[in-house]
């Protein structure tokens, strides 16, 4: 094989198969013998960088790590406040609120009325009130008084604070007498009939009642826009002699 053709084989073998290039070659006689000597310049060369793959999938999931240490102890807190249903407070805080600060007096408490042939006593409990530390006042605050005859005819309106309980030993009205007699209206002390003590009472003079069906209403007022806790009253004309 002639070193022209081996050359050739050579170099198609190198670079088909490893990628490496024969660039120089030099043919040596001696003693008439013919020796071929191939030096090979062995560069390697790669081509571009191809794309990247697709992503592979997710593996599997890895053992449970080790347990974290302990945590540090606690200590117990204060006390709370009362709640909402507190067992010191009748129906708890919150009923309490509504009551005392938020709603209208209560609707009062009153006594059967008294007829005689000249007059009509009405008597009634006064609300009762609590003193607070954050008020000067009591709870529930009430800031007047009314009465209204048959739907129409107003008694006693919001100016007579004389039906207010100040707590401070004043006498205060909780009694309305109705009188057929003439006179003129205003707060008297009052002896109510099979009574031995006397009572501030207001006195409405010159009165005239429907044949039936009368009625008194009565309620307390405060700086509430509620409807007020009206009570009504039915009673009877006043009684013959």
């Amino acid at each position: 094989m002639s070193g022209n053709v081996l050359l050739s084989a050579l170099s198609s073998r190198f670079n088909a198969d490893n990628g490496i290039a024969v660039t120089n070659i030099h043919i040596l006689d001696s003693n008439d013998l013919t020796r071929t000597v191939f030096v090979i310049d062995q560069t390697t060369r790669f081509g571009e960088t191809g794309p990247t793959g697709s992503t592979g999938p997710t593996g599997a999931t890895g053992a449970q790590g080790v347990q974290g240490n302990p945590g540090r102890p606690y200590t117990v807190g204060c006390t709370g406040g009362f709640g909402f249903n507190s067992p010191t407070i009748p129906g708890g805080v919150n009923e309490w609120i509504q009551s005392y600060l938020i709603d209208t007096p209560p609707a009062i408490q009153w006594s059967p009325p008294i007829s005689t042939p000249t007059s009509i006593y009405f008597s009634w409990l006064y609300p009762t009130q609590i003193n607070v530390g954050f008020v000067s006042g009591w709870l529930p605050n009430i800031q007047s008084f009314t009465a209204v005859l048959n739907n129409t005819s107003i008694l006693v309106d919001a100016d007579n604070t004389q039906f207010i309980n100040n707590h401070d030993d004043s006498e205060y009205a909780s009694a309305i007498v109705l009188s057929n007699q003439a006179g003129t209206n205003g707060f008297e002390t009052v002896t109510f009939p099979d009574e031995v003590t006397t009572q501030l009472a207001y006195v409405c003079y010159n009165v005239t009642l429907e044949p039936s069906g009368n009625t008194l209403q009565v309620w307390y007022s405060n700086y509430s826009n509620q409807i007020p806790n009206q009570v009504t009253i039915p009673f009877d004309i006043f009684t013959s002699v």
